[in-house]
């Protein structure tokens, strides 16, 4: 187990210790309608909270805590409203609406409520059980998913002495007949998240309402909701609250969302240490959180929203930042239908304080580690996914299927390869030049329930983008200067792009002795880009008046450079030497030309001027070690031309062909070896 804590300077940090207010502190008598602090009465009863409490024993085996952006089957809510109705009539059309109400009066009051404000009552469910508040959120029941794949509830000892709210996880268990589990650990809704995975997130207020027991806290996080990895971290509003919700929220297993404040608010480096201390944790997908950030300069309450299955209800003021919350909304969760409700929301308490989603309790559930978002290319691809049906039926395993599309073309339907009763996968074969992939799951099982990894499908399909490392290649192994009766030699070298994509020329580098007078004469400029299978010229250029000694072998090498690739070719320097064997030679009459070249065993040669019928020829290399030498040329000298077969006599690399007839004259060629 990791337990992760940000700890801010205590200079821009002002902590009030357990009930200190900054509202009003006037008594309430609405024991019904308890506000949001504590009131003075109950200041003096903190002791009540927790008291009589019985901790149960914890589940058996590995569990999760289930995240708002799971599968819901309902929503939890209490009359008289926190809400508007408006917001209950949305909710119905896509969810039961299960509303906590005192008796029969209260429920006569709430149909009569529900029905003349349009709301679906085919989808609500009226559970009868006294509450103290409107804050379903915070004293409403935690669900988890068990090992023997149950979901299941989890108790807590609710931070306010308010008996009645208290009850509430016991009495919703009851209701929907799920098992509970009561955790010895004081907390509310409002401060904590899940990402479904493991990870969970509050403000500080937890330590301090548990006595800083943190081997304690960390104990029931475990062994009751699974997080292994638990980010507590200062409270950014700094308000009586300390709710995370109030300005944070995980928006799927690696998005956070994170308010944002003008730099002149007094809390401004407290948001942005927080949102960087957020970039910087990874999240269970084993990659930096996506950190989104919503503009809040008046202190609109926009992460106050709720995820509900493909929906998010934001919290809106009227204010000029509304339609630029609901587009940050948009970007961070594509597919999702995004609704804005007014309401009586305040910067502390809005809209996802009043509503607590419930959990499918027969969802099927399918989870899937992503593809990176860029990945080098590979000619393969495996996705794994795990699917649980926790309504106990078995899975269609003939209906289970990934859906892929390669390069925006149309989807691919992959039915899953069985791998063990609950884990499937699909292998998606690429070809070069493949640019991307966007993919999703779906699932049947034979309860009739569907479902989508992610959530919402097609429209929220993950995307990759395949990187290439760039394949440049010359068309020569070497490159080859040799004295000619001239003063300036130009040689022309062609790369290729050989990578299936488009490729950056970063840079084109010669790098030489500053004794060989050679420079690229022409080339591209350094930011070019090659298209797949283009090819790109450069010339070189020798100048041999300013050669301070051409009988000297020399070498450079011409380097192109693309992002982390380099690749380069030798360009040297062959002197050719007047011996009292091979007498001076006339090189520009008395050239070989030699064919083809690269050679592989055949040298086609073909020599000018005047040639003798006889003579002797001889294969060197670029060092001047002799490695052959024969007086015969293979075929009869005809036209000034013959064939050499040298077979596998040579290794791979660069040769001078040197042929001196009996009049003593003296024919060369360069040839590569392959």
């Amino acid at each position: 187990m990791r337990y992760t804590t940000l700890l801010l300077l205590s200079a821009l940090i002002w902590i009030s210790p357990l009930g200190a207010q900054t509202l009003p502190t006037e008594e309430w008598n609405e024991t019904d309608n308890l506000p949001r602090y504590l009131t003075p009465s109950e200041m003096e009863r903190l002791d009540e909270i927790g008291k009589g409490f019985q901790r149960s024993s914890a589940p058996e085996g590995l569990v999760r805590s289930i995240a708002e952006f799971e599968r819901m089957e309902g929503a939890l809510i209490r009359f008289p409203l926190g809400i508007p109705v408006a917001l209950v009539a949305a909710m119905s059309e896509h969810v039961k609406v299960y509303t906590l109400v005192s008796g029969n009066w209260q429920q006569n009051q709430a149909t009569n409520t529900f029905t003349n404000g349009g709301v679906n009552m085919e989808n609500v469910v009226f559970i009868t059980a006294p509450t103290n508040s409107i804050w379903t959120r915070d004293y409403g029941p935690w669900y988890i998913a068990t090992e023997d794949d149950k979901i299941e509830i989890v108790d807590f000892i609710y931070n306010r002495p308010r008996a009645s709210d208290n009850n509430v996880p016991i009495a919703v268990a009851e209701a929907t007949d799920i098992h509970h589990y009561s955790m010895d650990l004081v907390h509310c809704g409002g401060n904590f998240m899940a990402d479904g995975l493991g990870i969970g997130a509050s403000t500080d207020l937890v330590e301090e309402e548990n006595g800083f027991d943190l081997d304690r806290i960390l104990e029931n996080m475990w062994d009751f909701l699974g997080v292994h990895t638990y980010h507590i971290t200062e409270d950014a509003q700094g308000e009586y609250i300390r709710h995370i919700d109030t300005w944070a929220k995980f928006l799927d297993v690696d998005k956070i969302l994170i308010a944002e404040v003008p730099e002149l608010h007094p809390r401004y480096h407290v948001y942005e240490y927080i949102a960087e201390y957020y970039a910087n944790q990874i999240s269970s997908y084993g990659t930096p959180f996506e950190v989104y950030r919503v503009y809040s300069p008046q202190g609109q309450p926009y992460t106050n929203s709720l995820i509900l299955n493909e929906r998010v209800y934001v919290p809106i003021t009227n204010s000029p930042w509304d339609e630029e919350a609901l587009k940050v909304y948009r970007e961070a969760m594509p597919g999702y239908d995004v609704r804005g409700f007014t309401g009586s929301w305040i910067s502390t308490d809005a809209l996802h304080c009043r509503v607590k989603d419930m959990a499918d309790r027969h969802m099927l559930y399918i989870e899937h580690k992503p593809l990176a978002k860029s990945m080098a290319y590979r000619d393969t691809i495996s996705l794994v996914a795990d699917i649980i049906p926790y309504s106990g039926a078995d899975l269609v395993t003939d209906s289970l299927y990934l859906f892929s599309s390669i390069n925006d073309q149309p989807y691919d339907t992959i039915l899953l390869e069985s791998l063990t009763d609950r884990s499937f996968k699909a292998d998606i074969v690429l070809s070069p030049g493949d640019t991307s992939l966007s993919y999703y799951f779906y699932a049947v099982d034979e309860s009739s329930k569907t479902s989508y990894w992610p959530l919402v499908g097609k429209d929220g399909a993950r995307q990759t983008a395949f990187t290439y490392e760039p394949d440049i290649r010359f068309d020569l192994d070497t490159i080859i200067f040799s004295y000619e009766d001239i003063d300036f030699i130009e040689r022309e070298v062609v790369f290729t792009n050989h990578t299936p994509t488009m490729v950056a020329i970063d840079s084109i580098i010669l790098e030489k002795n500053v004794n060989f007078p050679l420079q690229i004469f022409e080339s591209p400029e350094n930011g070019a880009t090659l298209s797949a299978a283009a090819s790109q010229s450069i010339a070189l250029g020798l100048s041999l008046d300013e050669m301070n000694d051409w009988t000297i072998e020399k070498e450079a090498k011409l380097k192109v450079y693309s992002g982390s690739m380099m690749r380069s070719v030798p360009v040297i320097w062959i002197p050719i030497e007047s011996t009292s064997a091979l007498g001076a030679l006339d090189i520009k009459d008395n050239q070989l030309s030699i064919f083809p070249n690269p050679v592989d065993h055949l040298l086609n040669v073909s020599m000018s001027g005047d040639v003798d019928s006889t003579g002797m020829w001889q294969i060197i290399d670029i060092h001047g070690k002799l490695h052959f030498s024969s007086r015969e040329v293979g075929q009869s000298l005809r036209n000034n031309t013959f064939t050499l077969d040298i077979g596998n006599k040579l290794k791979a690399g660069t040769y001078i062909l040197q042929f001196a007839d009996r009049s003593g004259t003296i024919w060369h060629g360069s040839f590569i070896k392959n």
